[in-house]
């Protein structure tokens, strides 16, 4: 697979990969409390910058999405592809969200 300039999907890889085999470890149970945990922490933390919440950053779900694919290609016939494929259209939806949204935010009121 070739690689855009200064994204290198195979390096990121088996992280990705580790962050999908922890999930599914914990179960939605436990990612949800992970999640509400930190939302917590990220609430009560002092902020030193602020975001602008109609023009999110979108970059990092297409690399996770990019990435997804890239480890059901390299799955693809064996055991737990079809479970890398889910990853894979997942991630590719949550990038498809965020740029959709973006371009709601940023549409002038007519």
């Amino acid at each position: 697979m070739s690689e855009p300039a200064g994204v290198q999907i195979d390096m990121l890889k088996p992280y990705v990969q580790a962050i999908f085999d922890e999930a599914r470890r914990v179960g939605l149970d436990g990612c949800r409390a992970a999640k509400y945990d930190v939302e917590a922490r990220f609430r009560a933390a002092p902020k030193a910058a602020t975001f602008d919440k109609g023009s999110p950053d979108c970059a990092g779900l297409h690399v996770l999405a990019a990435v997804a694919m890239d480890i059901y290609l390299d799955q693809s016939g064996q055991e737990g592809a079809i479970i890398a494929l889910i990853d894979a259209i997942i991630a590719q939806r949550a990038a498809d969200d965020c740029e959709a949204a973006a371009a709601a935010a940023t549409r002038e009121p007519g």
